[in-house]
């Protein structure tokens, strides 16, 4: 964990509330049928969109499910577990601007306002 991470992690958990960035979007890494399915050529990095939550950011944003994120503020996607960071460590109100290949469309710009999820007390 980075260690800005970390200090902002320990100052909420202080405060007795731990905010992290939330978008609303299920995501996971393509295998080979999943590739065949969203029409994704093989040389494609990026992580599928698998669902997204209705009137979450990501939805209003206009993120679909069987979108692929190619690229999230100008940095390539290819693993959901390193999305999923990015997203809980961005500040609640940033902008997630996201490159995505949506299947029989051209490439999609995204911008998306990271909400915040807190945790429970």
């Amino acid at each position: 964990i980075p260690s800005n991470v970390a200090k902002t992690i320990y100052e909420q958990t202080i405060s007795g509330r731990v905010a992290l960035g939330w978008i609303g979007a299920v995501t996971q890494n393509l295998d080979t049928n999943m590739r065949r399915v969203f029409s994704v050529p093989q040389d494609t990095e990026c992580v599928l969109v698998t669902s997204v939550v209705p009137e979450s950011p990501a939805s209003k944003a206009g993120l679909k499910q069987g979108d692929c994120i190619k690229s999230v503020n100008g940095k390539p996607q290819k693993d959901y577990i390193a999305l999923e960071w990015l997203v809980r460590n961005s500040s609640p109100e940033s902008e997630l601007l996201m490159d995505v290949l949506r299947k029989n469309t051209q490439p999609l710009k995204l911008k998306i306002i990271v909400a915040k999820k807190e945790s429970p007390k």
